[in-house]
């Protein structure tokens, strides 16, 4: 008896399931990341360890500018920057560095999520003169 439930339990299976977003056309987010690492590190041959941490934030900011067929979407996505905060260690204070400026993109996402489509209108860093 036991056998025979356990064997009709197994045939029931739910149907697949498919998350699928549902874009707005105006919808706008924030999303916002912050990351910390820390690391301990020692040169040969000293035999102390030397902690170091480091801090990774940044902040997206997201529209939905276009909605096409089949749910899909242009959203755009800006960065303002990545930055990094270095902690404080023996020979220096805190400090904070910007690794990347002003970051635009235009995705075209399908509503499972999936980048059909990026163009980058992040503006191109000025060449410096040769001479």
């Amino acid at each position: 008896m036991l056998l025979a439930l356990l064997t009709a339990t197994a045939l029931v299976q739910d149907a697949p399931t498919d998350l699928v977003r549902t874009f707005k056309a105006g919808d706008k987010s924030t999303y916002v990341f912050n990351s910390r690492v820390q690391f301990e590190y020692r040169q040969v041959p000293l035999e102390t360890f030397i902690p170091e941490s480091a801090t990774y934030m940044y902040t997206i900011n997201a529209a939905v500018e276009k909605l096409k067929p089949e749910g899909v979407a242009d959203v755009r996505m800006k960065r303002p920057n990545i930055s990094v905060r270095t902690g404080e260690t023996f020979d220096k204070p805190p400090q904070t560095i910007v690794l990347i400026k002003d970051v635009n993109h235009l995705i075209t996402l399908s509503r499972k999520n999936q980048i059909l489509d990026f163009e980058d209108f992040t503006p191109k860093p000025k060449e410096k003169d040769g001479g």
